[in-house]
């Protein structure tokens, strides 16, 4: 009898400890390291800047990221640089509330193409597309124009600048799966496989395929202009 008792006490014992923890609130999966979050801020050397004017030196400028629609119309700007006459940068998109909040995005139709298959279809898009810095000419200076690539390696002719291995920056208004392919008129079909999550996710544009991707850390943010590529 008293073995019986026994048994019985370490059954409700095993059932009370796999009730409790089924009891236990299921803790969500960390999102992956391409989901950075509200803000974006970089900071460090923009190769090639020290060398990039024919005349004097290159200057301190600002710089903003560039939004386009699906028909390649500018949309808006998006994030703010700057860079001294030696090359150093910060870069910042800040999504925080009371820190510059992000400008209403475009519907995936809008900002990429109708037909892509979207998970979620309220998802709005913000994306960084092109960073161009204007060039700087006077008679004590003469710095050509050019724009930032964020790259592992630096393409051996302007020809190739847009369809370079390069990295950038989407925003997403909620989580949600967007795949498929768009058409375009300059840079012909480009694939889209990116698992967004709400916030700012790095992108990796390679090949005619954008996907969400991890920045790697040998990455670099290159300055191409005529000068610095050599032609």
């Amino acid at each position: 009898m008293e073995l019986l008792e026994a048994r019985s006490l370490n059954v409700l014992f095993i059932l009370t400890i796999i009730l409790s923890a089924c009891s236990q609130p299921s803790q969500a999966a960390a999102p992956p390291k391409w989901a950075i979050g509200t803000g974006i801020g970089v900071q460090g050397t923009l190769i090639g800047w020290t060398e990039s004017a024919a005349v004097g030196s290159p200057g301190d400028d600002i710089f903003f990221g560039e939004m386009y629609d699906a028909s390649g119309n500018f949309h808006e700007t998006v994030g703010q640089g700057t860079v001294d006459s030696n090359g150093n940068f910060g870069f910042h998109a800040d999504c925080t509330a009371g820190k510059g909040a992000c400008i209403v995005g475009l519907s995936v139709d809008q900002a990429l193409c109708q037909g892509l298959s979207v998970s979620d279809k309220a998802l709005k898009l913000t994306e960084i597309e092109l960073i161009p810095i204007d060039a700087q000419l006077s008679e004590s200076q003469s710095r050509p124009g050019g724009v930032v690539l964020i790259s592992t390696s630096k393409p051996s002719s302007m020809f190739e600048v847009f369809n370079w291995d390069t990295y950038s920056y989407i925003h997403a208004s909620t989580n949600s799966k967007v795949k498929g392919s768009c058409s375009y008129p300059d840079e012909g079909v480009i694939s889209y496989d990116l698992d967004l999550y709400k916030g700012w996710n790095t992108v990796r544009q390679y090949q005619h395929k954008v996907t969400t991707a991890v920045i790697p850390p040998e990455t670099q943010w290159l300055f191409i202009n005529p000068i610095t590529i050599g032609e």
